[in-house]
Parts: structure tokens; sequence; C-alpha cells
């Protein structure tokens, strides 16, 4: 079975948090650990298990244009690859090394007490705001109300927030607050997309936790990544 370019861009954004494989054929791409949960419902990808620590060398290989199945000698199952370079055989590890012991339940399913702000970007305002915050060596990046029509993304330097700021506004109507949300950039890989849905508040738990949950608009896969707002 080939598997569409767009698939293999959100198996090489997964790669970018962590560099093994967990996938139980489910058509439902998850990954969580203490910064960040992801999701995103693939229909037509594999419906085979793969469990491995060599995607990253496997995806040097994986491209549309290659077949891929599983293959079983004895007791060991491997993924084959096979294109134009020729078959490509990885071994697959047993399911019960890499598999959360505890599953991540769905992302619907997190509780959200209150949510402070939603916005919309679009490709070109989200990707300016991660290269310039680069540029400048920013780390975090600070959400906040300027008044009940727009809100401000501010980015600085955690350490040094005074020294340098890139900011831009958003057309939004909220209810104006004073309450902030504050998240790094130092894990924040989002894939490349049309465009960004953006919600920050604070879920329903015992330690009221804030968070950030991005939708990334992937063609017909919608990408969905939380962070826990933790600094």
């Amino acid at each position: 079975m080939k598997v569409k370019d767009q698939y293999i861009k959100i198996l090489k954004n997964i790669l970018t948090y962590n560099k093994n494989f967990s996938y139980d054929g489910s058509r439902c791409l998850r990954y969580y650990d203490n910064t960040v949960l992801i999701e995103a419902e693939v229909p037509d990808f594999l419906d085979l298990p793969i469990y491995t620590n060599n995607l990253e060398e496997i995806l040097k290989f994986w491209t549309p244009e290659t077949d891929v199945y599983e293959e079983a000698e004895g007791n060991i199952n491997y993924l084959v690859l096979v294109n134009d370079k020729g078959k490509i055989k990885y071994r697959l590890s047993k399911s019960q090394l890499l598999a959360p012991e505890k599953p991540m339940p769905p992302i619907i399913n997190l509780k959200i007490a209150e949510t402070y702000f939603k916005f919309n970007l679009d490709y070109n305002k989200f990707s300016n705001l991660i290269k310039i915050s680069n540029m400048l060596e920013c780390d975090t990046v600070e959400v906040y109300s300027i008044d009940e029509h727009k809100i401000g993304l501010k980015s600085f330097q955690i350490n040094d927030k005074r020294n340098k700021n890139y900011i831009i506004e958003i057309e939004c109507d909220h209810e104006h607050t004073d309450k902030k949300c504050r998240f790094s950039l130092n894990r924040f890989n989002i894939i490349m997309a049309s465009d960004y849905n953006f919600e920050l508040g604070r879920f329903d738990n015992k330690k009221q936790n804030e968070f950030i949950k991005v939708k990334a608009f992937n063609g017909n896969v919608e990408m969905t990544y939380v962070f826990p707002n933790n600094i």
C-alpha cells in the first residue's frame, strides 16, 4: 500500500517530538508526554500496527511512491518498503516495548473549564511568528487581551523579557481580561498548514492547569496539539 505525502509529513512532524513510533493500526496517530499531546485522524493511512525505534531512518526511504507492507519470518515481523531503490526491511519491535502503559484519552475528552482566547492564524502570520521569534532568539510567547476586539501575541526571552520582543496584533472579539497565557517555543513544532486555530484556557482538573490547543488544517486532515502551560 502507498501512503500520501501529507501523512509522511505528519510522521516527520511527530518524529520531532519522539524517536520511537507506536501505532496500533487504528488510523489515528497519537503521541503524548508531559509536554505535548498530539492527535490526527488519518482515515486512509495504513491499518498495520507499527512499533519501531527506527522511524527516523525509515522516513529517509519512505516516499509517496513507496509500497509499504509487513512481512513475517518466524516470530519476527518486518516493515517492508519497496521503491525504485529496491526492497528495504526493518525489524519491528514488540508492541509491549513501545506502546504506552496508559493509553492517552482522545483529545475531545479533555475537559476544559474556561477558554480565555480563541483565534485563527493563517500560514503567513504563524510562520512569521515562529521565524522572527527564532531570529530574535525568543523562547516564549505571551498571549494577552488588548481590548475586547484585539489580542496581542508577544515573543521574548523568558530570562530577559525586556531585551527584545516581537509583537503581532490579532482581530478577535472576546471578553476583555487581564489574564495572560504563556507557552514555550522550545518544543512548539507545528506542521505546515494552511490555517491554525488556537484556543487557550484552563483544564477542569484539580491542578487547574492552563493549556494551549492548536488545530492545524493540512488538506483534509486536522492535526491537533495540546501543550500544558508549564512556564
